[in-house]
């Protein structure tokens, strides 16, 4: 947990907030500064604080080319080198892994959240108070404290209901904003600013096929090793995971390949289902122990609420909450990081729908339409800052969604992707789009490189990845209209996390959620009319996803609005 809080002195008494601040320095203008840096209950991996006269840096997370970065600048570790980068900016953008920071130098502080935003900052600034926290809930129960609860935001919790997640610097909070992917912020005596140190984009460099394959094996090679080289040199164990998909596989294929031994792999799935069955083959065949957690009936569910100690509810409650429950049962101190494919396919075409880069339509990426047209103005508005919908998609569906996988496990453990080492995901994307759309590429490379793994289906199709496209295409269409006709017909399908299945067959959940599906008085006058009713018309009569979406809503503005507020 990272906190830093400048109040300007009437305010300052609602401070420290029973913590113990690692800083609290008075300033000649009239301010003083407050930092807070403390570890997870659970995540053994230790916040880096340094402190030397005129400068200071506090650091949460891992820096998996640390043993790189020492050597280049000639440092004697991590400790020396986080010194530097509080003096050198610069250095910052070379930092590979999941992690945020803040430094400080001569007087000017700079707040860090990583390239694809794996950890959270957010930040609200007054005339007489500057927050900036990795927990929405704590900068909320600061404002209450001072005598200004923050109000709930009607464009954000519409994002948030369309999406199922925010977009770009959105939150539940009118008066607080997230930091995005690749950025920092500044304060200086004046207030805050924002700035972008990292940005990735996909102008088209790289159009020879042949060549651009041998690089981007050779890309991702590196950072495979770089990722279990960290393990071993913190004398530990490696563990990936592993699903029926191609990213996880990939990783651990090519781990194998570099010779890294004894890799153990987690795999969570409703029991019998082809997550489960593929990656006992793959883990037979490569010869890694499989940890299983069967998800049979959903009961993990019941547990949903612990799920906002990651997300603050920014991202549905249920979109990781499989993966929190499986890793919550890990011993996971003897291993190192946790090895993802995150968002591997996405780098490489998933994000496409033609051969060529399209305008942005910040709509084709919403999971409703209820209230698009409510924020049609706002969302034009955000699409202008990209240059076509690949990247729009990349940062908002890629980084402020799918990190939330990364937030789960950083309440035990951290976790990294080599699909997201900044320079594999940015040769990926300069790669021509007529080459990577339908993931033609990442097939190719499957089958070039990794033939054995190419063999394997995959549990999207149930086709090997050397099937040929058009009857993967096939499958795909046939598997899209059969869920189409099943939910018309009321019936349910089976899958990794089956929910209306569970729904429907384990009274547990029903009695669990069915109270919970209601529209208290309290929150009520917290909402507009028009989002209430959208809320009651989906308990009513939406299916079990919908209601836990609108639930996500619901929990998090009480867990925001103080009635449920705690340190």
């Amino acid at each position: 947990m990272l906190c830093f809080a400048r109040a300007i002195r009437p305010v300052k008494s609602i401070l420290p907030l029973g913590l113990s601040p690692i800083l609290a320095e008075d300033n000649p203008a009239g301010y003083t500064d407050y930092l807070y840096l403390e570890a997870g209950e659970q995540n053994h991996s230790l916040p880096i604080f340094t402190s030397e006269e005129g400068s200071m840096a506090a650091f949460e997370g891992v820096l998996i080319n640390r043993d790189d970065l020492i050597k280049r600048y000639a440092m004697p570790d991590q400790v020396a080198l986080l010194r530097l980068a509080a003096v050198r900016p610069s250095i910052v953008t070379e930092f590979y892994g999941q992690f945020r920071a803040v430094f400080s130098h001569n007087g000017l502080y700079r707040f860090y959240v990583n390239q694809i935003r794996s950890l959270q900052l957010y930040y609200y600034q007054s005339a007489d108070l500057v927050i900036v926290a990795s927990s929405l809930k704590l900068i909320a129960g600061i404002l209450a404290k001072a005598g200004r609860p923050a109000s709930p935001d009607p464009v954000g919790l519409r994002v948030l209901l369309s999406f199922g997640y925010m977009l770009e610097d959105y939150t539940s909070l009118c008066e607080v904003k997230a930091l995005k992917a690749g950025e920092m912020l500044e304060l200086d005596g004046f207030g805050l600013s924002r700035k972008a140190y990292h940005r990735f984009n996909n102008e088209i460099i790289h159009r020879d096929e042949n060549k651009a394959l041998k690089e981007l094996d050779s890309l991702f090679r590196r950072a495979v090793k770089l990722d279990f080289n960290y393990d071993l040199s913190l004398g530990r164990q490696h563990l990936a995971f592993l699903s029926g998909g191609l990213d996880s596989r990939m990783g651990l294929y090519t781990a194998v390949k570099e010779g890294f031994k004894d890799i153990q792999c987690l795999n969570f799935s409703q029991r019998g289902y082809a997550d489960q069955t593929i990656a006992e083959r793959i883990c037979k065949e490569q010869g890694c122990a499989l940890h299983f957690k069967a998800l049979d009936g959903g009961d993990y569910l019941l547990r949903l609420e612990d799920n906002a100690s990651y997300n603050d509810a920014q991202i549905i409650l249920h979109g990781s909450a499989h993966l929190y429950q499986a890793i919550r049962e890990q011993d996971l101190e003897r291993f190192g990081i946790l090895h993802s494919g995150q968002i591997g396919d996405l780098i490489l075409g998933s994000f496409l729908d033609h051969a060529a880069h399209s305008p942005v339509d910040p709509v084709a990426t919403a999971f409703s339409h209820l209230n698009t047209a409510a924020i049609s103005l706002e969302l034009r508005a955000l699409g202008a800052d990209y240059p076509n919908q690949e990247l729009f998609a990349l940062y908002n569906r890629g980084f402020n969604s799918a990190s939330n996988g990364d937030y789960a496990c950083a309440e035990y453990n951290y976790a990294n992707s080599p699909f997201l080492e900044p320079a594999f995901a940015q040769f990926g994307l300069n790669i021509d789009p007529a080459l990577r759309v339908n993931n033609r590429l990442y097939r190719r490379w499957y089958m070039d490189y990794y033939p054995q793994a190419a063999a394997i289906i995959r549990e999207k199709t149930m086709l090997p990845v050397s099937a040929s496209p058009a009857l993967a295409r096939l499958v795909s269409y046939y598997e899209r209209a059969s869920r189409r006709l099943g939910k018309l017909l009321g019936k349910t399908g089976y899958s990794m996390n089956p929910f209306e299945l569970w729904w429907h067959s384990n009274p547990s959940l029903r009695a669990h959620f069915e109270p919970r599906f209601r529209l208290s008085e309290e929150l009520e006058v917290l909402l507009d009319r028009e989002l209430a009713e959208q809320i009651r018309g989906i308990y009513k009569s939406g299916s079990f996803t919908d209601k836990l979406q609108a639930y996500t809503l619901c929990y998090g503005l009480q867990r925001l609005s103080g009635q449920a507020y705690s340190i």
